[in-house]
Formats: C-alpha cells, sequence, structure tokens
C-alpha cells in the first residue's frame, strides 16, 4: 500500500524535475546542435559534451538527494577520463541507463549509445541522439549498421569515446528468458554484432567496462525509480580485455563466458 501511495504522491513530482531538467539542456542543445551542423569544431564538441555531464548530474542529483536512493559502487573503477572506453552492462529498466550514466559520469568520456531507431520518437532521447550523432539502428540489417557505425566513429577525431552497449539488446523478463532458452537465470542471451563491430572500428579501447547493476528486487521499472520505491543499487563495476582481432566465434564464446561469471555475481546477490 505504501508503494502504491508512493508511486502517485512522489513519481509525478520527480518526473517532473527530470523532465524539466531535461527541457532546460535540451533547449541549449537546440543551438548549438544548429550551430554544429554549419560549422564543427572542437571547442563546440567539448561544450556539447560538458552540457550532457550537466544534465546527467542533476538527474542522478535528483535520485540521491531528493529520493535518497543510495548508490553502492563497488569493483575496478580505476579508469581515466583520456582514454577510450567500450562499456557494456546488464538491462532490467528504463533505470539502468540514468543510474550507469550517473556512475560513470565525469570519470570516463560521455557515453555514445548504439540505440534502436525507435528511440528517435522517444521525447529529448531521440534529439539527444540526433546532436551526438548516436548511431540508431535497425533489426535485422547488420551489415548496414555495421557501416553507419564505421563512419560514425570516423568523424570522433581524436576525442576520447566511451562506447555503451547493452549486449542482452533488451530489458530482461522471465518471459523473455524463457523463450530465448536463455542459460542464464538473470541475463538474456548476449548478443555480439555490435561489439564486434566497434572492436572492428579505428578507435583504440583501454579496456572493456562491464557493469553489473543489482537493485533490491528482481521486478522494477522506472516508475519505482522515480517513486522511490527503490532504496538503493549496487554497481559492480569490472576491467575487461579482448584483441580487436579477435575473431565472431572466439568473441562469442568471450562473451558467454563473462555473462555466466556475471550471472554467477547476481546469483550471490538475490539466491
Amino acid at each position: 500500500m505504501f508503494r502504491l501511495i508512493r508511486r502517485i504522491v512522489v513519481g509525478p513530482p520527480i518526473a517532473l524535475l527530470i523532465f524539466i531538467n531535461m527541457f532546460f539542456w535540451t533547449t541549449l542543445l537546440v543551438f548549438l546542435a544548429a550551430f554544429k551542423a554549419i560549422h564543427k569544431s572542437e571547442t563546440l564538441e567539448k561544450i556539447l559534451d560538458r552540457i550532457y555531464q550537466l544534465a546527467v548530474t542533476v538527474n542522478t542529483e535528483i535520485f540521491k538527494k531528493i529520493l535518497n536512493v543510495y548508490i553502492i559502487v563497488q569493483g575496478d573503477t580505476r579508469l581515466e577520463y583520456s582514454k577510450n572506453y567500450l562499456v557494456t552492462s546488464n538491462h532490467i529498466s528504463w533505470s539502468d541507463t540514468f543510474i550507469t550514466q550517473g556512475v560513470m559520469n565525469n570519470i570516463i568520456p560521455p557515453f555514445r549509445f548504439l540505440s534502436k531507431r525507435e528511440v528517435k520518437y522517444i521525447p529529448f532521447v531521440g534529439f539527444i541522439s540526433w546532436a551526438y550523432n548516436f548511431p540508431l539502428l535497425s533489426r535485422n540489417k547488420f551489415e548496414k549498421d555495421k557501416k553507419k557505425i564505421i563512419e560514425n566513429t570516423k568523424d570522433l577525431g581524436n576525442r576520447p569515446i566511451s562506447f555503451f552497449i547493452y549486449p542482452e539488446g533488451t530489458r530482461f523478463t522471465n518471459i523473455k528468458r524463457q523463450e530465448q532458452e536463455s542459460p542464464f537465470k538473470y541475463l538474456l542471451k548476449p548478443k555480439i554484432g555490435a561489439l564486434t563491430t566497434l572492436l572492428k572500428t579505428n578507435i583504440e579501447y583501454e579496456n572493456i567496462v562491464d557493469i553489473t547493476l543489482l537493485y533490491p528486487k528482481t521486478k522494477i521499472n522506472f516508475w519505482d525509480l522515480l517513486s522511490g520505491n527503490i532504496s538503493h543499487i549496487y554497481v559492480y563495476v569490472r576491467q575487461l580485455t579482448i584483441e580487436k582481432e579477435t575473431p565472431p566465434h572466439q568473441i562469442k564464446s568471450w562473451i558467454y563466458q563473462k555473462w555466466k561469471e556475471k550471472d554467477n555475481l547476481i546469483k550471490s546477490f538475490r539466491d
């Protein structure tokens, strides 16, 4: 009952605060992105990155200071802002993106997302994807998407970059796990398409940063976070290495092994 009351009383004003924050920074992006389309410059790119970081900072402070959500980070966080990283995470809800961004904000370069084309219709998300030139991918058109990703990385110049992907490709549910016949208890089968393509680009990654998100309950959604019904979130960070020249079949074996380790970590937390 108390959870329901919080969803009704707390959720809407917090959602409004997030909306106002995103609207404010997106309004600035309109002018800067329009100018960027006419004239590209390193200074402008840094300003865009700073706007991104400030928006993430405000959202994270709303969760921490107003909702009193404890975000407990453990593992290897010895990272450098000047390096390139490829970031992966398990995927449970929309909350994941807000939490992973908040944890890595100002520690490594701002995330660039590989997203489905459908996100361009989501308020704020679609415009941000355009302003930051995130590659928007189609379903079942891997060769076309691969070319798009490689072309996208060529426009980055020498700036440090972090690419963020959800290898599972969609949010975890038990129904999806059963349909996939996933060998994992708390994860879906990881896909290697985006990972393989990113490894083949001209970017030299320092490491792969693998994030495991551990929520108090197995079934949560974004509204639970906005309503303050999530008291704490454990975030486990580890750094992984893999050679860029690794063939796809070995990448598949490698990520399945890492997903097995991730699944065992979640089991130790839940079971």
